[in-house]
């Protein structure tokens, strides 16, 4: 059996793969035995994966790319999350909305140390060809101050996980104007990322557990909503009709394409960063993906 230790940035549904490879054992019949630690603040699981306490990250796949650009080579051995799970919330639930309907309003896109999701939002507007210098942007706050902020009154939109979302709307007047799933197209969200001298030697055990992740996304694409909540004792939840429907709308947006990092949703996405001013070039695959994973 072998051991894969896995440094989370954090939990959110969109990782809910992880958990069904676990939970139906597709991990374990697999030979592979895979813990998992989610550390806080997100920056000590990269701190975590030199030190050699974690065989990979989970994250946003724009972190590995980053590094690469000062000197340290990571590699992705797995996706985890084929688009951005993000949505856009605006007041006023009935309201008709377009792009152009944001023009001199405030957007919270929370960020809590990470940049990915003004970057998507930023992208998605762009690809209809609207400027987001046309809004007025806060995007140094917390998840969790974004929230209060918006619910008490401040800002026009919001970007949060679809399932805080679903919380604001049943408190707020206040609806779903986009979903960045389908606005900013398939991209390679968040995956698993390792040393590449340390993947190296470890390739078939990566390919098994990318094995893992695809059979676990091709379950919950195939399987009735009902059995995933009984399967994964969803009920037990806080909010387990939100987490439902949260669930359903991924399986309906392709948030779960496979495990696979292909090559056109990473160079768009890469387009996207370099835009950002975060990278210099787009990475070929074979540097940023581990070569035997394709």
């Amino acid at each position: 059996m072998d051991h894969v230790r896995v440094a989370a940035t954090g939990r959110a549904l969109n990782y809910l793969p992880q958990r069904v490879a676990a939970t139906r054992r597709i991990f374990e019949n697999l030979g592979l035995e895979v813990t998992e630690r989610v550390y806080e603040p997100w920056t000590y699981a990269v701190l975590a994966l030199e030190a050699g306490e974690a065989d990979a990250v989970l994250g946003g796949i724009w972190v590995p790319l980053m590094y690469r650009r000062i000197g340290r080579d990571y590699v992705s051995v797995a996706q985890l999350t084929s688009s951005c799970p993000l949505v856009l919330v605006r007041r006023r639930r009935s309201a008709p909305f377009d792009w152009w309907t944001m023009d001199g309003k405030v957007v919270i896109v929370p960020g809590g140390g990470h940049c990915a999701g003004f970057i998507a939002l930023a992208a998605a507007m762009r690809d209809d060809g609207y400027d987001i210098g046309r809004t007025v942007p806060i995007h140094d706050v917390s998840e969790e101050f974004g929230v209060e902020m918006f619910v008490g009154g401040i800002g026009d939109f919001l970007v949060v996980p679809r399932l805080v979302a679903a919380r604001i709307v049943d408190e707020v007047d206040a609806g779903i104007a986009a979903s960045l799933a389908l606005r900013a197209g398939q991209i390679p969200w968040s995956v698993y990322y390792a040393r590449r001298d340390v993947a190296r030697g470890r390739t078939e055990s990566w390919i098994r557990f990318r094995a893992a992740i695809g059979a676990a996304m091709q379950w919950l694409a195939t399987t009735p909503l009902p059995r995933i909540v009984e399967g994964l004792e969803l009920a037990s939840l806080p909010n387990p009709h939100q987490t439902a429907e949260t669930i359903a709308r991924y399986q309906d947006e392709d948030v779960w394409s496979g495990a696979e990092i292909l090559d056109a949703p990473l160079r768009r996405w890469q387009e996207s960063l370099q835009a950002a001013g975060l990278l210099d070039r787009c990475y070929s695959h074979d540097e940023a993906v581990l070569a035997s994973s394709r």
